[in-house]
């Protein structure tokens, strides 16, 4: 037989039946390959999903939030406190132009005062 380039030979297949042990011990070596890549398709299959990790995305962050209200809140209420005062702003400013539109009304509704000599 031809010997490999680190100068071990080559194994050969036995022509003797297998033991069964060796059998047994195949059979349990080969389902637990099948579980562990069974297990292993899943996890990728998982990490591929996309929505399913937007999903957990969503729920670890809630669940953060719902751990620290404090800081979560604190942030929401300025938000919040902003907003309000954007509209409240808004408001105003409407207002106030729909007053300078009236009295411009008024005033054009109103009789010309006569002019004097």
């Amino acid at each position: 037989m031809p010997s490999s380039s680190d100068g071990n030979t080559p194994k050969t297949r036995s022509t003797e039946p297998p033991d069964t042990d060796d059998v047994d011990t195949l059979k349990a070596d080969i389902e637990e390959t099948r579980s562990e890549l069974g297990a292993t398709v899943d996890e990728l299959s998982d990490r591929l999903n996309v929505r399913k990790q937007a999903k957990a995305k969503a729920h670890d962050v809630q669940q953060s939030v719902s751990e620290r209200p404090g800081p979560a809140l604190g942030a929401a209420g300025v938000a919040v406190i902003a907003a309000v005062a954007v509209v409240v702003g808004l408001v105003a400013r409407k207002r106030q132009k729909n007053k300078r539109n009236v009295a411009a009304k008024l005033r054009r509704s109103l009789p010309k005062p006569p002019k004097r000599k």
